[in-house]
């Protein structure tokens, strides 16, 4: 017993305040390269090295594993490899112990996944090797690899321009050599700066480019210094800083001719809404011309200067082309308008946006005005902008207020006979609020027409941006009943691709639409307009003739796009929504299993975005609602679904699909589908070579490998909804514009097989 209780004390004395503490006393080495760790953990090595140890003075919260290398065949580059489970994990090498920023040589850090690198040992000796981790978590696994790099490439000659030239531009182009024999590298770091040597990398050029232009100009009158060091998937040639080149950038340009009031250019106002004379103009080297800003913001520093007689009492100032010329990155071009005379002037207005024109109004025609330019932050050679500025004559639209309304005549079919031209450019705003739709009706001009029908249909064609602001053709429409003074809002649309479907008109009576673009300021658009009957009724507008459905094992398989356009409505019950209208009729065959899905779901573009869907037995004039066969909105959009068990085989179900008529939702294509599990057709035996999907996660194109097998794709989102159909594939298909996030890629083969595979889009 005795003999036991010392062994005992022995253990607890010399092992265990044995946590397996790993620092650089209990280092361990690593005998030879290549090495690999396999699967090691940091935890329960204490934390022996606090953040600010290592080379990434992020890393070193967590616990440390410490290893020791011996290296004799110096100097040498080592490339190391980290992976495992640890999050925030890091490789930091060291020619002491303890680390410390001044003897580190080299680190490799790896958020996910794995990290890898290369590191260079000038000289023989013991070096140190640390693993740790980032704050939390504070430890992990890990797996380390390390082995000798190959060989670096050699380094490049430095071409042009030549050591010690004085440029005549801020935007050189540097250029190289590359060198003769060793590996081909992958690319070339390009060290530049105004310290000798230079130690930022101002950019990584890829192989086979041999030259750099800096994306923003230098300072000027300043003497820079740079090297170029050739790499081979980060394994950099070695001594290439030993041969560093300078040139010195000019001085800056003089300040422009019009860099005070008294200097203002004068513009001439164009008489149209166009730009047909714009002038260029720049702030760089420009000085401050001492005016107060008043109440507009930034820094007027580097103002030029412009003047323009009134024409007309409206003018718009339009500013473009605007580029950053300065040493630091900016576009901030800001405004600001005057009446009065130089040495003595009055603010009018203040713009922070050279986006979109500057609005002037109440102007007195033959009276000269200034407008001053200047970028918004401070330094006229760091911040500076080229530009065109030009005046123009807005011409407002005759049919600018709802009192002037353009009178549209109705054709008398469904296509549009007569075709009438219209502009919101030069409109401006009538002063009547949008609410309930939505946009900036700043623009908004009026047409009226008189119904001939029921339902009409306002048709918008042809629409192009020819505003001064940023393209856009985001056209809306309003309809209104009633007089000009007491208008009440009948309808909202917010797609000139598709037609506005108005409802229950009165025959007889005038309807207003007014057209606005949906932007603010500066964005306008010409188009085409028309107003129509309605299409004729479907072929199933009625219960006797309904369109039959192929039941199949998903909602892909044998989806049918159709449309409600033109449909009326017949008075079948509704179970569930009162508010709908405008019903088509659909039939289908219950399967052997007595169970059905019938879904409604969209047409992309479409402007039906709302169903209510019935299902019905018996036949036409004495329907029998089926109980549970009745659904508004589907859990997650606005279209339906029912499902239904205990249902007799081979018995007939009537479908009635309406639209919502409680908003915004029109007559329009969507899709409908009635499907089973039971339906489907999966074979284990068939001969189908497995398609591979690639990329995932993916930004834009889909390939697919072995891909001539496949009969078509069907992308549905996460609620089972079908985004996009494409018939016979080929190898890849571009799915750009959906939105990031995970889809199911249903893929139909042409036996009958399918497969379903989940892609993430970016």
């Amino acid at each position: 017993m005795k003999k036991l209780f010392i062994i005992l004390t022995i253990m607890l004395l010399s092992g265990v305040g044995l946590k397996a503490q790993n620092d650089c006393v209990t280092a361990v080495p690593i005998a030879s390269l290549p090495f690999s760790s396999g699967t090691q953990t940091t935890c329960g090595k204490v934390n022996d090295y606090p953040a600010g140890s290592f080379c990434n003075a992020s890393y070193g919260g967590g616990e440390d594993y410490v290893y020791s290398i011996a290296v004799t065949t110096a100097p040498v580059t080592l490339k190391f490899t980290m992976g495992g489970a640890a999050t925030w994990k890091i490789v930091s090498v060291h020619s002491a112990c303890p680390p410390t920023a001044a003897n580190c040589l080299g680190s490799v850090a790896s958020s996910t996944g794995v990290g890898e690198g290369f590191i260079h040992i000038p000289s023989n000796g013991t070096y140190y090797v640390y693993v740790d981790t980032w704050p939390a978590p504070a430890c992990g696994e890990f797996t380390l690899d390390i082995s000798v790099a190959p060989p670096a490439p050699n380094c490049a000659t430095l071409a042009a321009p030549a050591n010690g030239t004085v440029l005549t531009t801020n935007i050189p182009t540097l250029s190289w050599t590359p060198a003769a024999g060793g590996p081909v590298p992958t690319g070339y770091k390009v060290y530049l700066g105004t310290v000798n040597p230079p130690t930022t990398v101002a950019a990584t050029v890829n192989f086979p480019a041999t030259s750099y232009t800096p994306t923003v100009p230098l300072l000027y009158s300043t003497t820079y210094y740079w090297y170029v060091v050739p790499t081979e998937g980060g394994n950099d040639a070695l001594g290439c800083n030993t041969t560093i080149w300078s040139f010195t950038t000019p001085a800056a340009p003089a300040a422009p001719a019009n860099d005070n009031c008294t200097g203002a250019i004068m513009l001439t106002a164009n008489a149209g809404s166009s730009c047909a004379s714009a002038v260029a103009g720049t702030t760089l080297s420009a000085t401050s011309s001492g005016v107060p800003l008043g109440t507009c913001t930034g820094t007027a520093d580097d103002d030029v200067w412009y003047s323009f007689m009134a024409t007309s009492a409206t003018h718009n100032i339009v500013i473009s082309n605007v580029a950053s010329v300065g040493t630091t990155s900016s576009t901030s071009l800001y405004s600001q308008v005057f009446s009065g005379s130089c040495a003595g002037l009055t603010s009018l207005i203040c713009d922070t946006s050279a986006a979109t024109p500057t609005a002037l109004v109440g102007l007195t025609i033959g009276t000269i005005y200034y407008v001053r330019v200047y970028n918004s932050n401070t330094g006229s050679t760091a911040y500076a902008n080229t530009f065109n500025i030009c005046v123009i004559t807005p011409v407002v639209p005759p049919n600018d207020n709802c009192d002037a309304a353009v009178v549209l005549t109705p054709s008398a079919s469904g296509t549009c006979a007569t075709l009438t031209a219209g502009t919101t450019l030069g409109a401006t705003s009538s002063g009547i609020a949008p609410a309930p739709c939505t946009g900036t009706a700043d623009d908004d001009v009026w047409y009226s027409f008189v119904a001939t029908n029921v339902t009409h249909l306002v048709n918008l064609s042809n629409v192009v941006s020819v505003g001064t602001g940023t393209n856009s053709t985001s056209l809306y429409l309003q309809a209104f009943s009633g007089a000009c003074g007491t208008l009440t809002s009948i309808l909202c649309d917010t797609s000139a691709a598709s037609a506005a479907q108005l409802t229950g008109l009165t025959v007889g009576n005038t309807y207003y639409v007014r057209v606005y673009n949906s932007n603010g300021a500066g964005y306008a658009n010409s188009f085409n307009i028309c107003v129509t009957l309605p299409p004729s009724p479907p072929a199933n507008d009625n219960c006797t003739s309904p369109v039959a459905l192929t039941p199949g094992a998903t909602f892909a398989q044998n989806a049918l796009t159709t449309t409600s356009l033109g449909a009326t409505t017949d008075g079948a019950p509704q179970s569930c929504q009162t508010s709908a209208d405008n019903n088509v009729w659909y039939s289908v065959v219950v399967p052997a299993s007595g169970s059905i899905t019938i879904a409604t779901g969209p047409v992309a573009g479409s402007p039906m975005t709302d169903t209510v869907l019935n299902v019905f037995s018996g036949t036409c004039g004495t329907l029998t609602p089926v109980t549970g066969g009745c659904n508004d909105d589907n859990l997650g959009d606005a279209f339906s679904t029912v499902n239904l068990t205990g249902q007799t085989a081979g018995s007939t179900l009537l479908i009635s699909v309406l639209k919502w008529n409680g908003g915004s939702p029109q007559d329009g294509p969507f899709q409908i589908s009635a499907y089973d599990g039971s339906l489907g057709t999966l074979d284990p035996a068939a001969e189908v070579k497995e398609v591979k999907v690639y990329p995932n996660p993916f930004t834009e194109f889909v390939h697919f490998a072995d891909a001539k097998d496949l009969k078509s794709i069907s992308v549905m989102d996460m609620s089972g909804r079908i985004v996009k159909t494409v018939s016979n594939p080929g190898r890849q298909i571009s799915l750009g514009e959906l939105k990031a996030g995970l889809y199911i890629l249903k893929l139909d083969y042409k036996n009958g097989t399918s497969k379903s595979v989940k892609a993430i889009k970016k």
